[in-house]
């Protein structure tokens, strides 16, 4: 089974390896550690929606019951909102935001997810040993 694992970690696809874990029992008690030892909360306004599932995904982290609380190690916050008032100061973060031209009821509503649900996800989070903020600087 390590070896069945071990080749599933390196396809292309996460998700299949998340879904391995679904087979048995077994499996699923070697591959969890190893599936949820990472998660990225990526705050990214995207043309497909995927930005919707957001709330969602943090409310389950600050649940607790996400298998991500028993074992993400790393974890990484990109592409958060910024206040509106502080797209002015190019030394902001605002110059980063992919909210920018987003109409204002959506920015307002990550706004608001971030800061009630950001802080509870992350304190979830408590096996965690590095974190990364991640910035495009391409923007």
């Amino acid at each position: 089974m390590e070896l069945v694992i071990q080749e599933s970690r390196e396809c292309n696809h996460r998700k299949d390896f998340h879904d391995l874990r679904l087979v048995c029992k077994a499996l699923n008690d070697l591959v969890e550690p190893h599936a949820f030892s990472a998660v990225t909360i990526r705050f990214e306004k995207d043309t497909r929606g995927k930005w919707k599932s957001i709330p969602d995904f943090l409310l389950g982290l600050a649940s607790g019951t996400s298998p991500y609380v028993r074992w993400t190690k790393q974890l990484r916050v990109e592409a958060l909102a910024t206040e509106e008032n502080c797209e002015n100061d190019n030394k902001s973060l605002a110059r980063y935001d992919s909210w920018h031209g987003s109409s204002h009821s959506e920015r307002q509503m990550m706004l608001a997810c971030q800061k009630e649900w950001l802080g509870p996800a992350i304190a979830s989070l408590a096996r965690v040993e590095r974190v990364l903020h991640v910035l495009d600087l391409l923007k």
